[in-house]
């Protein structure tokens, strides 16, 4: 069985999510129209650290809503965030150019928090569809600060 890999697009980057065990994945990051520097090593990872934080707005409106009897759905426990997950990023070269890439590993914490529950395995998904929802926090977000500001 090959190896599952999954590819989001972002203003910057084109991230490539690959799968390399149970316990972590491969991420690389390139951007659009140049090769990476060191500065790109420190976006990105500032980049990444807003990982989750869509999956928690989106769980407590949702919680929010059903605690005020205005929503029946289904409530959200999301886990997830940059919180769960050590980022190891660095600039990688090759004759092509440079990438950022790296290793998004479990926490030791959460990693036996999901033993408990019966698996450790770090799904590609579960770390691609939060880097796919990280433009919607940080839009919603700016928007939210721009409104304060007034």
């Amino acid at each position: 069985m090959g190896r599952e890999e999954i590819e989001v697009k972002t203003e910057r980057y084109r991230f490539v999510i690959e799968g390399t065990n149970d316990e972590s994945v491969a991420i690389t990051a390139k951007p659009w129209n140049k090769s990476a520097t060191e500065d790109d090593v420190k976006l990105v990872q500032e980049f990444l650290g807003n990982m989750g934080r869509w999956e928690k707005l989106v769980s407590s409106a949702t919680t929010l809503l059903g605690a005020l009897g205005l929503d029946k759905g289904k409530t959200f426990d999301y886990r997830f965030g940059q919180d769960k997950y050590d980022i190891d990023l660095g600039l990688d070269t090759s004759p092509f150019g440079a990438i950022v890439s790296g290793i998004v590993r479990l926490k030791e914490l959460e990693y036996n928090r999901r033993a408990m529950e019966g698996s450790c395995f770090l799904p590609v998904k579960e770390i691609a569809c939060q880097i796919e929802n990280i433009s919607k926090w940080i839009d919603w977000r700016d928007s939210f600060l721009f409104s304060l500001r007034g």
